[in-house]
């Protein structure tokens, strides 16, 4: 491809891509991103499907699904201003979109559930910087086709000065015209877009642009190339009898139920060993037992993958086992899971509280999936891993964590009388959205009202950086708007 001859529509396409960069940098970086991520999102797969408007993609079914999840979490930054997952979805959107890309286009033997995918990933980031080096070459044949080898090593040479000497001299005048009040006068003549930090700025932002959409355009085009190699071989490891295993686990299963044991004589029964509180019990333990069962879910994961044993007894009383220390780890998230809903009734709910729950749901979807897994061979567990995985996280941006924190702990407040007040504000518009609702009932409370006098201040006042067009959020718009139109 290299070497072939430079097409138009090739060319228009770069074009598009450039503009495509344009697009990124505006939504990204010139304010706090809000609607200019769903709006990106939307325009790169309008070029995307346009590009490939009569090519037949592979595995629509979970491509459909991976197009919905990225579309959920770009809304997010739309619908909902919670920056935990503003800040996990700016790593997460683009892998998964790149992820998107190579699952649609790239040969159906390429699964998605094996360790091969996220090289053909690496491959396409890194083949694009190749495709465009060969562009480059093309298109700068295409424009000095006439010029012959000597004049041409000199134009290349002056490009190069270009290229390097513009940024560099942006630089210096700028600093230059900081350092001497006259020679900024003396450039002052010129139009006020040639001030020196402006230029500075421009100059960045272009480059930033076109390294972006000089990406875009090497992924996209790279990627309906036919795989020319084979894969490799995943060989199959060296399998056990299980023996070995099998002792492993009559040894974990005893220790699990001599603990399930004793958390059924006191914890489960309603009653507390030593007379402590439910405070003292749940800060106890919770993560010990959460990171318990995270080494329950590798060791059978493990011995899933290693064990073939060949006598019938063995291999029944090994699925025995299995079966046994599933139930056990079911038995330690339950555990801990009303370990942490004991902190939450006398410490209130927060996120760092919140999340761990939703952790704790996901591993009990695994491990009864784990559990039909052991007596179902041809059942993939890393398959439905990432699946479910990929739905739970997507499920937790397609809801407000934030607000049902908010709810819960309003909850609370009706039936204790006990608010952290000062947590809610912290959640931000949220919040403080929820604030306005005690204060509509509770106007005398405690401090409420010079928080909210705080809030009001540092929320309704924003500067051309937080006011623009890309930051533009629902929940932010709405709690500004009853801000305002608060009064004490």
């Amino acid at each position: 491809m290299a070497t072939s001859a430079l097409k138009a529509q090739e060319f228009w396409f770069f074009v598009v891509c450039l503009l495509l960069g344009g697009l990124a940098e505006l939504s990204f970086f010139h304010a706090p991103v809000g609607v200019s991520y769903l709006l990106f999102i939307t325009g790169f797969y309008l070029v995307f499907f346009v590009r490939y408007r009569s090519f037949t993609f592979r595995q629509r079914r979970m491509g459909l699904l991976m197009m919905v999840v990225i579309l959920i979490l770009a809304s997010n930054y739309f619908f909902y201003d919670v920056l935990v997952f503003n800040l996990l979805n700016a790593v997460a959107i683009p892998v998964l979109v790149l992820a998107h890309l190579v699952l649609i286009t790239k040969p159906s033997y390429i699964r998605w559930d094996r360790p091969f995918f996220l090289i053909r990933m690496i491959v396409t980031v890194f083949g694009s910087f190749v495709y465009n080096t060969g562009f480059m070459k093309r298109l700068y044949n295409r424009m000095f086709k006439q010029v012959d080898n000597k004049n041409s090593d000199v134009v290349k040479k002056v490009m190069l000065g270009l290229l390097i000497g513009l940024p560099l001299l942006s630089v210096i005048v700028g600093l230059l015209m900081q350092a001497d009040e006259a020679f900024g006068n003396l450039l002052s003549v010129f139009p006020h877009w040639l001030n020196g930090l402006e230029m500075n700025e421009a100059m960045a932002r272009t480059i930033l642009a076109l390294v972006i959409g000089f990406l875009f355009f090497g992924v996209l085009q790279i990627l309906p190339r036919e795989e020319t190699k084979t894969l490799p071989e995943w060989k199959k490891g060296e399998k056990y009898d299980g023996i070995v295993s099998l002792t492993v686990l009559i040894l974990l299963n005893v220790v699990y139920a001599l603990f399930t044991a004793v958390q059924f004589s006191y914890f489960f029964g309603g009653e507390l060993y030593g007379g402590m509180s439910y405070s003292e019990y749940a800060r106890r333990g919770f993560f010990e037992l959460v990171i318990v069962s995270l080494v329950n879910l590798t060791v059978l994961v493990i011995m899933l993958s290693i064990n073939r044993p060949e006598g019938r007894k063995v291999d029944r009383t090994l699925r025995g086992m299995y079966s046994l220390l599933i139930v056990f780890s079911g038995i330690l998230l339950v555990s801990a899971f009303q370990r942490l809903m004991l902190y939450e009734a006398e410490y209130g709910y927060t996120m760092a509280r919140v999340l761990p729950h939703v952790f704790m749901v996901f591993l009990l979807v695994i491990f009864i999936y784990t559990g039909i897994r052991v007596w179902i061979d041809h059942l993939s567990l890393l398959h439905f891993y990432l699946l479910t995985a990929l739905v739970f996280y997507a499920g937790l941006n397609a809801v407000n964590v934030e607000a049902w924190i908010v709810d819960r702990n309003l909850d609370r407040f009706e039936e204790t009388g006990k608010l952290d007040v000062r947590y809610l504000s912290s959640l931000g518009y949220t919040g403080i959205d929820g604030l306005l609702d005690v204060y509509e009932q509770h106007p005398d409370m405690d401090s409420l009202q010079s928080i909210l006098i705080e809030d009001r201040k540092n929320y309704t006042v924003t500067d051309e950086w937080e006011d623009s067009w890309q930051s533009f959020n629902i929940t932010k718009y709405e709690v500004t708007k009853r801000l305002e139109n608060w009064h004490p």
